[in-house]
């Protein structure tokens, strides 16, 4: 029998969070995993946009390395505050507001969105929210094989391409699950 990877109680108290407020779906042990390999790398402040019920941050946590701050918003003051509970002393910053005020608190080593805010977010700003040679995670997609990248519907994926297509980063793209994949971009300028 192949083991199963446990996961962290700090995550599973997020999980329980997630399922308390209603949450579906939340970041996923795929995608926590390779949140906490990259925080473990990374030197200076790391970054989330959309602390949502705290998985991510938790996994951030973990992953980074002892004094290294961690900060997340969100626009929901009621899961901020959740998400403070379960992380309370453990020097992560969660802020009631939205992207702007994520950006008062960086540049960052490491910054983590999803790929709704992506989206919306015109990539220079994304970019200049990282130091250089800071890495950007881009989550919450199901894969997409072969060039141009799709959308579910099978129409052209333009934040994909736009992102590989990016001057001012290296940018790749990882299957995390069957059903998960996730951008990986460092900035270079």
């Amino acid at each position: 029998m192949i083991p199963v990877p446990e996961t962290p109680d700090l995550v599973a108290a997020a999980l329980h969070n997630a399922l308390e407020l209603g949450y579906v779906t939340t970041t996923r042990n795929e995608t926590g995993r390779l949140l906490a390999t990259l925080a473990g790398a990374m030197r200076g402040p790391i970054g989330e946009c959309e602390a949502g019920c705290g998985a991510g941050a938790a996994w951030l946590r973990l992953g980074a390395r002892a004094r290294t701050h961690v900060v997340t918003v969100d626009d929901d003051e009621e899961r901020c505050r959740r998400v403070r509970e379960i992380l309370e002393g453990l020097d992560v910053e969660v802020i009631h507001g939205g992207w702007s005020d994520l950006m008062e608190r960086g540049p960052f080593g490491l910054l983590s969105m999803p790929i709704r805010i992506a989206r919306a977010t015109p990539i220079p700003d994304i970019v200049h929210a990282v130091r250089r040679g800071g890495i950007i995670l881009i989550d919450d997609m199901p894969p997409s094989f072969g060039f141009p990248p799709r959308t579910i519907d099978g129409g052209v994926d333009h934040t994909r391409l736009a992102w590989r297509t990016e001057p001012s980063v290296n940018c790749t793209e990882i299957q995390l699950a069957e059903d998960m994949a996730a951008i990986i971009a460092c900035r270079l300028r």
